[in-house]
């Protein structure tokens, strides 16, 4: 019985042993490579020196142990023997969304970038703080020239401590940093807008601009020009960003000859987008401020001038037509004719013109340039309010009627000669009026004369006296041909296109 006993149990026990031995071996062999309750102790008998022993413990990664990157690590004595060396790590198993957007990343498209190619010290990095800009110029500065790309404009500034400036990421993005292709209009006009928007919004910050003693009118300016407003209303293609006059690196003081705002290279910059260039261009003031008299005076004053005519103009005939309305329609209607206006309320004409017969004001000369007097106004009007006013919900609408803003300045100009043509036409016609068969003799009285549309002392006089009339102190006066409502519709066509 006990040796048979003996028999029986003897090969069960050895079964039993084996089997437990072969299932620890590798549960130890895994816990040994980041067993969780170790942190990576076992590793760390080899792994002793101070990039792994302290630098990972206070890096980013520190609270995961060594098996959460390198999974595939299961033979402890392969790897001490270097028979079985770790696959590379899969970042993206933890960091999903930042592995999408780099697969979209230039780096990785063109140079099928790896994430240890720039996060070199994996074990040791840590989160982004102070220093996290410094950081990112200097790596990105070991595939890219420091003297082109580094140590001039922004990144020089960050390398000398202003946490402010931009770095390389600020402006091209981390790890999402987008592929143009310079050759194509579409790419090259979307990366005018990306980095426009992205100079945009630290120029516009009123905090950092007051910190870094810079004024950000700047931004409000270029979005005044005609190259900041056809590119805020959705048409990059053919107008100007930051980039492409102050270069996207070497931002140096105008009189650096390194400097893209340097006179000389400005007449590459400009010559590069407009044919038939004149050096003229330079002096083109890409960031005009219409309320400082003292940075750009002509504009300040022609701006001035206008909101005051404009100002003036409808304040003043807005309060005519009101007393006029009051006189002929309200006071009628308290007596109870209304519908009625007597001959007393419309301006009397002058005797030869009485007799009852139709008169033909206008010739047919004159009625052809009130044609394409209107059409061309409302042409200039309908192509020029969406740029003027590119924020306003209705512009893109309006500016995609005429096929974008390109064609849109095509029949703004169109436009404009027709303008200008009338403005020469009538000037010869005044000419002619006012020196008929080349006689010089009685110039002054025909300008100043009943048949002429210049202002004369008599509208004045006609002005005063509709307003008395308008509060019943007086008679409505009588005019000549010309009333001084009609010779001031006639002039402000000119004056304005002056302006």
């Amino acid at each position: 019985m006990r040796s048979r006993g003996s028999m029986g149990y003897g090969p069960c026990f050895a079964l039993i042993v084996c089997l437990v031995l072969g299932v620890g071996l590798p549960s130890g062999i895994v816990g040994a490579a980041g067993d969780p309750s170790g942190g990576g102790r076992n590793c760390q008998s080899c792994h002793a020196d101070a990039l792994f022993k302290a630098g990972f413990q206070a890096s980013a990664h520190g609270n995961n142990t060594c098996a959460s990157c390198h999974r595939d690590i299961t033979d402890l004595r392969r790897h001490m023997t270097g028979e079985s060396k770790p696959r590379p790590v899969n970042c993206g198993s933890c960091h999903r969304d930042i592995a999408s957007r780099f697969r979209k990343d230039v780096h990785y498209i063109k140079q099928s970038f790896q994430c240890q190619d720039c996060h070199q010290n994996i074990h040791s990095i840590r989160k982004s703080g102070a220093g996290a800009k410094v950081a990112a110029v200097e790596n990105c500065s070991q595939c890219h020239s420091r003297e082109d790309y580094t140590l001039l404009g922004h990144s020089g500034a960050v390398l000398k401590g202003n946490a402010d400036a931009a770095a390389c990421t600020d402006c091209h993005g981390l790890h999402n940093t987008p592929s143009y292709d310079p050759s194509l209009e579409r790419d090259r006009a979307a990366a005018r807008e990306n980095y426009t928007r992205r100079c945009r919004s630290c120029h516009a910050d009123a905090k950092m601009a007051k910190r870094n003693r810079f004024s950000t009118k700047t931004v409000a300016s270029y979005d005044e020009t005609y190259h900041g407003k056809v590119l805020n209303i959705g048409f990059p293609q053919r107008v100007a960003g930051c980039a492409d006059c102050h270069l996207g690196h070497n931002i140096l003081p105008k009189n650096d000859l390194r400097s893209g705002m340097h006179p000389e290279n400005m007449k590459a910059a400009c010559k590069a987008c407009h044919k038939g260039f004149h050096n003229r261009f330079v002096s083109f003031e890409a960031h005009p401020d219409p309320l400082d008299p003292k940075r750009s005076p002509i504009l300040y004053w022609t701006n001035a001038f206008m909101i005051a005519l404009l100002g003036g103009t409808f304040a003043f005939f807005w309060l005519h037509t009101i007393l006029w309305w009051r006189r002929a329609y309200c006071d009628k209607c308290c007596e109870g004719k209304a519908g009625f206006i007597e001959k007393t309320i419309l301006p009397e004409c002058r005797p030869e013109y009485r007799e009852d017969k139709q008169i033909q004001r206008f010739p047919v000369r004159d009625r052809i340039m009130h044609i394409l007097l209107i059409l061309s106004f409302f042409t200039l009007v309908m192509t020029g309010f969406p740029i003027k006013y590119y924020d306003a919900p209705w512009a893109k609408i309006l500016i995609n009627i005429w096929g974008g803003a390109y064609r849109a300045g095509l029949f703004h100009r169109l436009a404009a000669l027709v303008l200008c043509g009338l403005f020469l036409y009538t000037l010869w016609l005044s000419l002619q009026f006012l020196f008929p068969k080349r006689e010089f003799r009685g110039a002054l009285q025909r300008l100043l004369g009943p048949d002429s549309l210049f202002p004369n002392f008599k509208d004045l006089k006609d002005i005063i006296g509709m307003f008395k009339w308008f509060f019943g102190k007086g008679e409505m006066p009588k005019f000549d041909r010309w009333t001084y409502w009609e010779k001031f519709d006639f002039l402000a066509v000119f004056w304005g296109m002056t302006a």
